[in-house]
């Protein structure tokens, strides 16, 4: 029996754009790594990484960022 039931993947498919990979998987109890890869074998749209520009601020380089006069 496989994991990825018809039922499951509409899950995925209704969840994947308001939630993370982690939070999916642990709706459906598996792991992230099995959220992703089906994710991705089913051409879903990919999400930004969590860290990426915007979401500290849009500030790149980390704290150091600032040029001290």
């Amino acid at each position: 029996m496989t994991f990825w039931t018809a039922e499951r993947i509409a899950e995925l498919r209704q969840r994947w754009p308001h939630e993370t990979g982690g939070q999916i998987a642990a709706r459906l109890g598996t792991t992230r790594n099995a959220v992703m890869g089906k994710a991705r074998r089913l051409e879903l749209p990919q999400k930004p990484p969590a860290n990426a520009a915007g979401a500290h601020g849009g500030v790149r380089g980390g704290w150091n960022h600032r040029q001290w006069s």
